[in-house]
Parts: structure tokens; C-alpha cells; sequence
């Protein structure tokens, strides 16, 4: 990797965690993420989730209890084996996600409207091959998660 992907990567690792300290703080990161697993990947099995997240199964049933209290996600008897739990996102908890992301994309408009007209254009520019890497990013992602069946 050449320096100046080395330079890139410092500066979304340090981008993204910027932007993370930077939100509200409702729910844990784990709780979030697993609100963006289901709307992505569908309901899972619990111990799927636990093995994506990288919690053990306990902490995971903890927050799906905590999220399921709030509306976010329902818990279902999986068909196959009644004794395995299958969790989805509720409405109430996709409603969660688009309001989520509303007001973050509202909060990043303002950032990126403090930059000069030249390096506003740069990200404009640069939007498809960070859309591309996000695509990756996801990827692999879901792939840990489908892997953990």
C-alpha cells in the first residue's frame, strides 16, 4: 500500500470515529449495529447475531431484550426449531434507522457546507468510489454474519 493510501486510511479511520463520538448516544454501538444488520440481512437467529456482532450469546439476548422493550425488534419462535430464537426489525425500528439517518445526513450537509467550493467538489467527485467502498465494507460484513450460521 503506498503512502498516500496509508494517508487516506488515517483519515477515514479517523473520519469515522469523528462521527461516531459525535451521535447521540441512545442506543450502544452494538444495538445500532445490529438495528443495521436486520435491516440489511433480514431477521437472523439470535446466536447468528451474537457470532456477527462478536458478543456472546447472553450480551446479544440482553440487547435484543432492550431493543424488543423499545418496539425496535421482534422475537420469534424459529419455525424450524422451536427452541431457537429469530429476530427481526420491527417497523418501529425501521422508522428508527430512516430518522437516524436523516439527521445524520442533515448533520454531515453542514460540515461539508463549511468546506471551500474545491473541496466540496473533491467529495462530490470521490462520492461513487466511497459508495464502492462503503458496497465492500457491507459485503463483507453480511458475509461474516451469513458465515456465522
Amino acid at each position: 500500500m503506498d503512502s498516500s493510501a496509508v494517508g487516506l486510511a488515517d483519515v477515514l479511520h479517523d473520519l469515522v470515529v469523528t462521527l461516531v463520538r459525535r451521535r447521540r448516544p441512545e442506543l450502544s454501538l452494538t444495538a445500532s449495529s445490529l438495528l443495521w444488520r436486520l435491516d440489511h440481512s433480514g431477521p437472523r437467529r439470535l446466536g447468528e447475531l451474537a457470532a456477527a456482532e462478536r458478543v456472546a450469546q447472553p450480551s446479544m439476548s440482553a440487547i435484543v431484550a432492550h431493543l424488543e422493550s423499545l418496539g425496535l425488534v421482534s422475537r420469534n419462535s424459529d419455525p424450524s426449531d422451536g427452541r431457537a430464537v429469530i429476530v427481526g426489525l420491527a417497523p418501529a425500528g425501521r422508522r428508527y434507522l430512516r430518522k437516524r439517518r436523516s439527521d445524520a445526513a442533515e448533520s454531515y450537509r453542514q460540515l461539508v457546507s463549511q468546506l471551500a467550493p474545491g473541496e466540496r467538489a473533491a467529495l462530490e467527485a470521490a462520492a461513487p468510489a466511497l459508495s464502492h467502498l462503503l458496497e465492500l465494507a457491507a459485503g463483507q460484513d453480511l458475509t461474516a454474519a451469513v458465515g456465522a450460521r
